[in-house]
């Protein structure tokens, strides 16, 4: 596809996330502010993102076409890993399992 996994990471990340804080779209991706910081700099010079005004003085991002377009495509290839990952449950079972790892993500412990 033309982007790392981490670069894809923070597409999707923004994609789920309009609005958040550049601090906690770092948060999510698992990424330092400095490290996203130099992440959505590289993603705006390859064309996958842009800086809009935000209220006050926060900025956001949003996804270009371009950007989207790679984000759709990464999240076939996940949904495709996941499943061969998890062949041995079924649908139902994967999903209720991503869900308690999600609450637990959430919960911030």
């Amino acid at each position: 596809m033309g982007v790392s996994l981490i670069q894809w990471n923070a597409l999707r990340e923004i994609e789920r996330n309009p609005g958040l804080s550049q601090h906690r779209l770092a948060q999510l991706s698992f990424n330092s502010d400095q490290a996203f910081g130099t992440l959505t700099n590289r993603l705006i010079q390859r064309g996958l993102i842009v800086r809009e005004s935000g209220p006050g003085r926060a900025v956001a991002h949003k996804l270009t076409p371009l950007g989207t377009s790679l984000c759709s495509q990464g999240a076939e290839i996940h949904a495709r890993i996941i499943a061969n990952a998890f062949a041995p449950l079924g649908a139902s079972d994967r999903d209720i399992l991503f869900a308690l790892l999600s609450r637990l993500l959430k919960s911030g412990r």
